[in-house]
C-alpha cells in the first residue's frame, strides 16, 4: 500500500496531495537496472527502542530501506484488525469505520486479493500515539475483518519518500522510493508467504539521467503484482494524461524474488498488472491504444483480446473464487463502452469474451468475485452485475457518505471506500 511521508512542517494534509510530475523524458533500457547482482544481506536488524516512536510489539529494521521503514514481527499482537460501528445514518446491515481511525488506500489494481481463498486487503494507516515525537506510516496487509498478517512502519518525520505493501499467493512485497524531487534507487523488499518478516531487499535504480529526479505518481506508484516467484512491477517515469507521457507513461518490470535482480532487462509499455498464476495480465499497448494481454514469467507478451476497430480495454478485474479464474474487463469507444468476462485457461488458448453489460462509466474500477462484478455509476451509487445474467442491482450511499471505489464484494456484504473512509454493507 502506497503512503507518501513529509515533514511535519508541511502538515500532514500535503500527504493527500499528488505533485505535479516532471517534463516526460525519452528513456533507456540502461535508466531501470539492479545495482547489485545479489539481494542485500540480513535483511532484518534490530530496531533500537527510540526509533519505535510508541509501536508495541516487537518491530525489526529493514536494512537497505532509504526510509527506516521496520517490520512487525506479530502484526496482529502490535495492531489489530480495523474497528468498525454502526453507519450514523442508523441503517440495517451498514457499519463504517470508527472514528480516529486513519487509513489510505492504495490505487493499485486490486486493493483488496483473494489469497489462499481469504481475501485480503493492503492499505495504510496513521498512527498517533501521545508519547511519540511524531505519527507513524504503517503498510498493512489484513484479511477483511481479522488482524493483520503483514505490518511495515515509518516516523513520518523521516525524509520524504514512499512505500507501498503487496500481497500474493506467493508471499509478500514492499516498495519503497525516493519522492517529488528526491533522486535514489528503489528499493524492493519480498518474503515468502508463511515467513512475512522475513524479508530480503534488493535496490533497483530507476532513472540515471542527468537532473533528472526519480518520481513516484501520487495515485498508484510503484505498484507490485506479486505472481508465483515473480513481482510486476508498475512505475511512472512522467505524467502527462492517463495513457500518455514516456509510453504512456507507464512501464512494467519484471523482477525475480529468487536471484535478487530484474527477470528481464527491458521495460513492458503496459499499465495495471494483475499477477495470474506465473504471470499477469494487464492493459498492455498495441497499435496506440490499450488491450488485453498476459505478460509471462520471462516477458513474453501474449495479446488475449484485440477489440473491435475503435474500442480499448479501460479496466480490469479477475475473479478468482471460481475452479478458473475468470477475466472481467471494460471496452471503450467514443460513445459507448460493454462490460466484457471470460474464463482464462492459459495464455495459449482463445478467449471466448462475453459481452455482459453496458456500462456508464469505462473508467470506473471493478471489483469482481463469486460471480458477480462490482463498480461505480457517474451518479454515485454502486452497481452490482451478475456475470450469468447481465442483470444489475444499486446500493445508494448513506446520507453521510459518498462512494469513491468499490473494494470487495461477496455473498454476505460489500466494502466501499467513501470520502470519510470505508463502508460495510450487509447483502
Amino acid at each position: 500500500m502506497r503512503f507518501v511521508h513529509s515533514r511535519l512542517a508541511a502538515g500532514l494534509a500535503a500527504l493527500f496531495v499528488a505533485p505535479r510530475a516532471p517534463a516526460t523524458v525519452a528513456v533507456t533500457a540502461q535508466e531501470w537496472r539492479n545495482t547489485s547482482d545479489a539481494p542485500i544481506a540480513q535483511a532484518v536488524q534490530a530496531a533500537t527502542p527510540d526509533e519505535d516512536q510508541g509501536l508495541t510489539g516487537e518491530w525489526r529494521a529493514i536494512a537497505g530501506s532509504p526510509c527506516g521503514n521496520r517490520v512487525a514481527l506479530d502484526p496482529a499482537k502490535a495492531l489489530g484488525p480495523l474497528a468498525f460501528v454502526r453507519c450514523e445514518s442508523s441503517e440495517d446491515g451498514c457499519t463504517a469505520l470508527a472514528p480516529r481511525q486513519r487509513i489510505e488506500l492504495r490505487a493499485g489494481a486490486e486493493v483488496v486479493r483473494l489469497v489462499r481463498g481469504t481475501p485480503m486487503m493492503a492499505y495504510a494507516r496513521v498512527l498517533t500515539v501521545s508519547d511519540a515525537p511524531t505519527p507513524m506510516a504503517v503498510n498493512v496487509v489484513e484479511p477483511l475483518g481479522d488482524a493483520p498478517v503483514f505490518a511495515v512502519a515509518t516516523p513520518l518525520g523521516r525524509a520524504a519518500c514512499t512505500f507501498s505493501s503487496h500481497v500474493g499467493t506467493w508471499g509478500f512485497a514492499l516498495s519503497t522510493m525516493p519522492y517529488a524531487g528526491q533522486r535514489g534507487p528503489m528499493v524492493l523488499a519480498w518474503a515468502p508467504f508463511d515467513h512475512p518478516s522475513n524479508l530480503t531487499t534488493a535496490q533497483v535504480l530507476l532513472a540515471t539521467w542527468p537532473g533528472a529526479p526519480v518520481w513516484a505518481d501520487a495515485a498508484d506508484v510503484p505498484t507490485v503484482a506479486v505472481a508465483n516467484r515473480v513481482l510486476f512491477v508498475q512505475t511512472w517515469l512522467g505524467i502527462n494524461g492517463p495513457l500518455r507521457g514516456h509510453e504512456w507513461g507507464s512501464t512494467v518490470r519484471l523482477f525475480d524474488p529468487l536471484a535478487g535482480k530484474l527477470a528481464v532487462p527491458s521495460s513492458i509499455t503496459a499499465r495495471s498488472p494483475i499477477a495470474l498464476g506465473s504471470g499477469a495480465v494487464a492493459l498492455v499497448k498495441r497499435e496506440e491504444r490499450a488491450v488485453l494481454g498476459y505478460i509471462g514469467p520471462g516477458g513474453a507478451v501474449t495479446v488475449l483480446r484485440l477489440p473491435p476497430a475503435r474500442f480499448e480495454v479501460s479496466s480490469l478485474a479477475v475473479d478468482r473464487s471460481g475452479e478458473r479464474d475468470v477475466l472481467v474487463w471494460t471496452e471503450r469507444a467514443a460513445q459507448s463502452a460493454w462490460l466484457y468476462s471470460a474464463s482464462f485457461v492459459t495464455p495459449a488458448a482463445a478467449l471466448r469474451a462475453t459481452k455482459i453489460a453496458v456500462v456508464t462509466d469505462p473508467h470506473a474500477p471493478l471489483v469482481a468475485n463469486g460471480g458477480e462484478v462490482l463498480t461505480l455509476d457517474p451518479d454515485g451509487r454502486a452497481r452490482i452485475l451478475r456475470l450469468s445474467t447481465g442483470r444489475s442491482s444499486w446500493l445508494s450511499a448513506p446520507p453521510t457518505e459518498r462512494f469513491r471505489r468499490p473494494l470487495w464484494i461477496d455473498e454476505h456484504e460489500v466494502w466501499l471506500q467513501t470520502d470519510r473512509g470505508i463502508v460495510r454493507l450487509a447483502r
